[in-house]
């Protein structure tokens, strides 16, 4: 064999056991690794110099390198028997598309249509991204069984974190685009996305759009220099064009909700970041006033946590063919970040079953996820803690008798005990929240010796249940309440006192 056949022949085995290799890394060894390009491209490269340089000063003949070369190609298919014998192959997404209609899918989708059809969803957040951080696994669902769903942003994205495009319209653009391409491929039509074009991160004197109370119809400007409303040419924001005030940012939101009279609602909660402390804040603001305008509308709410559930949630995706629930987060039997959602009262909802998958980035979540190109970096490597076998929301009750009711109190601000909001918030732009600073809840005078509420409902009614939201504040909680009726029934809320002591 002459010189230029050998080196053909060591240049192919050798591109030959690099591919194999970095299938197998992908298929078997690191299957929850993160295994990006570079490092798969350093794998194949080292390989290939290797097996080159064995090739080289081994020398093989023409017949032993044929030889090699099948010995190469067999051990390429042996996880590919290996998963068909143990059954793990079959949960492959791929395989699960291939049997759409098989009998183990539809019985693991047994019971869902009546949880998931013909409902009007809307779902409010943030980013482009955390659309699929809130819902994947549960929003393809609602599509499938004939639900209408709509997705608001309420920011551009114009401030993230690409390495690639400029920050501003370029990188708002780019985002636009590609939650249209991750959401239209769930099946939403693409004029149910719907972006209000709202720069992220507007403050002015380190002061968030949303705490401009005071100065509601002053402009503001993003961080990114924009001071209107914009998505892309061929989707333009909600009222593009329109500048950046408090007022603009409100209305938006009291028109969708008007407009469109969603029967069951997703938002995002009051994560650590500010721009989804200011969506939490505004829909609650906005749905309560709505509530106390139209007794006759009580939409489904759910309220969920972007971070601490999904991409900053434990890494224990489960690499086997049941995956794990979305476990606590925290070492208390509350959420962090309200101090006032129980871990044990959150609501369940299971995700669609090619969610499901050996591996996690083999999942449908992770298929979408990668259209939001721009966020690759955040997504990626935390994949394991944004896909489980469930996604967790608290319900946030909308008929409550109280938001007809005539309230009046001893001291303090009456208004705020009827406002759909836990807490309002002076400053969202500080990380850690500090409880004992917060607004928006019923604070009586130090000098009120007989702290009282008194609640005069507007038409007779049943009352199913009373419930009493705390102080988030831990240090500085109501430990007893007495509640009298009308009719001279009392009840005792708490253990820690006497009703003689009230």
């Amino acid at each position: 064999m002459n010189s230029e056949k050998r080196l053909i022949n060591k240049i192919f085995l050798s591109v030959l056991v690099s591919l194999e290799l970095c299938c197998l890394l992908y298929w078997r060894i690191f299957p929850s690794a993160v295994l990006n390009h570079l490092f798969m491209a350093f794998c194949f490269c080292l390989v290939f110099v290797l097996s080159f340089l064995v090739q080289h000063y081994v020398r093989i003949s023409g017949q032993k390198s044929y030889l090699c070369f099948f010995l190469s190609v067999i051990p390429l298919f042996l996880p590919v028997a290996y998963f068909r014998a143990s059954g793990m192959y079959k949960l492959d997404r791929m395989m699960w598309d291939r049997r759409d209609k098989s009998a183990e899918r539809q019985v693991f989708d047994s019971g869902k249509d009546d949880m998931f059809s013909g409902k009007k969803v809307i779902v409010f957040v943030p980013h482009e991204d955390d659309d699929l951080l809130l819902m994947a696994g549960v929003l393809e669902q609602y599509i499938k069984y004939g639900s209408e769903v709509y997705v608001v942003f309420a920011e551009t994205g114009d401030t993230g974190v690409s390495k690639i495009y400029k920050k501003g319209k370029e990188l708002g653009h780019v985002r636009a685009n590609e939650s249209i391409g991750a959401l239209t491929a769930y099946g939403i039509p693409e004029d149910h996305i719907i972006f209000l074009g709202f720069g992220s991160t507007v403050f002015e004197n380190k002061l968030h759009l949303y705490n401009h109370k005071d100065e509601p119809d002053k402009v503001l400007r993003s961080v990114s220099g924009f001071d209107y409303t914009f998505a892309t040419e061929e989707h333009p924001a909600y009222r593009d064009g329109q500048k950046i005030t408090k007022n603009n940012l409100n209305n938006d939101y009291e028109s969708i909700l008007k407009d469109y009279r969603p029967d069951v609602i997703f938002c995002i909660d009051y994560d650590v970041h500010p721009g989804h402390r200011s969506v939490s804040l505004t829909f609650e603001s906005i749905l309560g006033k709505i509530l106390k305008q139209d007794g006759s509308y009580s939409p489904v709410v759910y309220k969920g946590f972007a971070y601490s559930t999904s991409l900053s949630g434990k890494q224990d995706y489960s690499n086997s063919a049941n995956p794990g629930a979305t476990v606590n987060p925290y070492d208390t039997d509350y959420m962090k970040e309200t101090n006032i959602y129980l871990w044990k009262d959150r609501v369940r909802f299971p995700v669609a079953v090619d969610t499901l998958t050996h591996y996690s980035y083999s999942s449908a979540t992770a298929e979408k996820l990668s259209f939001y190109d721009c966020q690759k970096d955040d997504w990626y490597p935390r994949i394991n803690g944004i896909v489980n076998s469930d996604k967790v929301f608290w319900e946030r009750k909308t008929d409550s008798m109280l938001y007809k009711a005539d309230i009046s109190v001893s001291s303090g601000d009456p208004q705020v005990l009827n406002d759909f909001k836990l807490f309002d918030c002076d400053d969202i732009n500080k990380g850690e929240t500090d409880f004992s600073k917060i607004s928006g809840i019923w604070i009586p005078s130090e000098n009120d010796g007989n702290k009282r509420i008194s609640v005069s409902l507007d038409r007779p009614g049943n009352i199913e249940s009373i419930c009493l939201y705390d102080n988030p504040c831990l240090d500085d909680n109501v430990l007893n309440a007495k509640i009298v009726f009308e009719d001279g029934s009392v009840t005792v809320n708490g253990s820690s006192c006497d009703i003689s002591d009230l």
